[in-house]
C-alpha cells in the first residue's frame, strides 16, 4: 500500500486532534511543524511522526493542512 504523505502546519488543539487521528493509519506518513519547540517535541513522543522544515515540507508532502490561528498566518 502507497502511503499519502501529510504535512501539518500548527500542532495546537487543532493540529494534535488531526495527527491523533491519522498518526497510527498505515496509509498516513506524517510530518509536523510548529514555530513552538517544545510543544512539537511532545507530539513527536506521543504520536511518533516526523518533524520537518517548512521548505521541505513543501517539496515532500502530497497534503498539507494549515492548522494555525488566522491572526499567526
Amino acid at each position: 500500500m502507497k502511503k499519502n504523505s501529510v504535512g501539518i502546519i500548527g500542532a495546537g488543539n487543532m493540529g494534535e486532534a488531526i495527527i491523533r487521528g491519522i498518526s497510527g493509519r498505515a496509509e498516513f506518513s506524517v510530518s509536523v511543524y510548529d514555530n513552538n519547540s517544545d510543544r512539537l517535541n511532545r507530539i513527536i513522543r506521543r504520536y511518533r511522526v516526523k518533524k520537518i522544515a517548512l521548505d521541505e515540507m513543501a517539496k515532500q508532502c502530497h497534503s498539507i493542512v494549515i492548522c494555525v490561528k488566522p491572526q499567526d498566518i
